[in-house]
């Protein structure tokens, strides 16, 4: 048998979702028959995955919880100083990052949710970083809508490269909400434009233009992702999208785990 997960995801009043986590088995030939082995609702937000099949997410009360594949608890983390959670990146499981953007400060937890390290942007007179992802190296990609740049900082917020201002490499400055690591790439997306990509040395490498996206997962050289009307899979070999025969979700659930990623 060929085990595929999924996960379905319905947003609720102020911003929380109601987590329903399911595990299913799906034919090796691929038919739409599948086998409900276990169920688990969650209240909370922000749902990540690390590499080990680790999920992390929000619960109401803006604590950090790291739950097994199965849903069940493992670590917790509490930080109701700094605003609700913006971002969660587990790129590296060991190395958990947490970004509270109303505060503009970055956290990075230990693999049992234990803070070590704090980052406060506005420290460093840097006043409007929205969106912060790991990079390849153990250091943080940020966007800085002052300068419109992609920077890279380590740990002591000292600034190690940049890309070249976002005017020179278009007439209309996206307004990304989501930052990605990928290989040695980094992935800037927005819904209008698609993705920004850039080395990682932060300088340009292309774009690509697939306006309207709901959800996505990044791929080896290919983009898993969702508009309103199907889903999508993008080779960035062929510059193609091939429509896959998978289900829409209901209303505004989403299908959260397929070919060992999740797709938020």
């Amino acid at each position: 048998m060929n085990f595929t997960r999924m996960m379905r995801v319905k947003f609720l009043a102020a911003g929380l979702r109601l987590l329903i986590l399911m595990l299913l088995t799906q034919s090796l030939y691929g038919q739409d028959t599948f086998r409900l082995l276990w169920k688990k609702s969650i209240i909370g937000n922000n749902l990540e995955k690390d590499r080990l099949g680790q999920l992390y997410l929000v619960n109401e009360a803006n604590e950090l919880l790291k739950l097994n594949e199965r849903g069940e608890l493992m670590a917790a983390y509490n930080q109701n100083r700094l605003g609700p959670v913006g971002r969660i990146d587990a790129y590296d499981p060991f190395a958990v990052l947490v970004y509270y953007p109303e505060f503009q400060v970055l956290q990075m937890l230990d693999r049992t949710l234990n803070l070590q390290w704090s980052l406060d942007f506005n420290l460093l007179d840097l006043l409007e970083i929205r969106v912060v992802c790991a990079s390849n190296d153990k250091q943080i990609w940020g966007i800085d809508r002052i300068s419109n740049r992609l920077l890279k900082f380590n740990s002591g917020g000292e600034i190690q490269t940049s890309s070249p201002a976002f005017s020179l490499l278009s007439d209309k400055i996206p307004d990304f909400t989501r930052l990605e690591t990928a290989g040695t790439q980094v992935y800037a997306f927005e819904s209008e434009a698609g993705f920004w990509v850039f080395d990682q040395f932060g300088q340009f490498v292309k774009k690509i233009a697939l306006p309207g996206i709901v959800d996505y997962r990044l791929l080896p050289e290919k983009i898993l992702y969702r508009d309103k009307f199907s889903w999508q899979l993008y080779d960035q070999q062929s510059h193609l999208s091939k429509e896959l025969d998978l289900p829409l979700p209901e209303d505004p659930f989403s299908f959260l785990w397929m070919e060992g990623h999740w797709l938020l």
